[in-house]
């Protein structure tokens, strides 16, 4: 240990905001896998279930107010974004695929909140319409909030880039034995 010449040492002298914790290298090769189904879990629960389960309602009698196509488009969008959201973690990428995902989201929720009542129509003259906007206003509250995270995020990775990362992937303390630096 030398001396400087203030008469401390390199360690005593360092500010908290110059010593950052070490990121572990991830592979991005098996986040690309994990994404893609993550993407096709998404498009099968906000993309086929809808497409599905309108028409099905609609036999019944049981009439909601939401379009099929748009509510497809709105979640297959928003299953897409999520699954490379995830791939792009580690990358400067993952802020805006954060902000498009949540965007996306928080459309998919005001939408059915829009139009948020189901008519059922018993026998010819009898229609009961049930509601529940003010419950999906609320649960758009949790996409709006994530919006406002991905936002932040972006803005951080622009200004500071690799500074989230050692805390999203920090080196391993137990498993495999690290080798020594050269």
């Amino acid at each position: 240990m030398s001396e400087s010449s203030t008469g401390s040492t390199p360690e005593e002298t360092a500010t908290p905001s110059t010593i950052l914790p070490q990121a572990r290298k991830v592979k991005i090769v098996w986040r690309i896998p994990v994404g893609i189904l993550i993407a096709l879990f998404l498009g099968l629960l906000f993309f086929v279930v809808p497409w599905v389960v309108i028409p099905f309602l609609l036999m019944y009698g049981v009439h909601p107010a939401s379009n099929i196509v748009v509510l497809a488009a709105l979640g297959s969008i928003f299953a897409l974004f999520e699954g490379a959201r995830f791939v792009a973690k580690p990358t400067l990428y993952y802020g805006p695929l954060w902000t498009v995902s949540s965007a996306a989201f928080l459309a998919y929720v005001l939408y059915l909140a829009a139009g948020a009542s189901i008519t059922l129509t018993f026998i010819s003259n009898v229609n009961i319409v049930v509601g529940y906007s003010l419950l999906l206003l609320f649960l758009a509250l949790i996409p709006a909030l994530t919006l406002g995270a991905a936002i932040v995020i972006t803005i951080q990775d622009q200004r500071h880039p690799g500074e989230r990362l050692p805390f999203d992937f920090p080196v391993r303390r137990w498993g495999r034995k690290q080798k020594p630096a050269a």
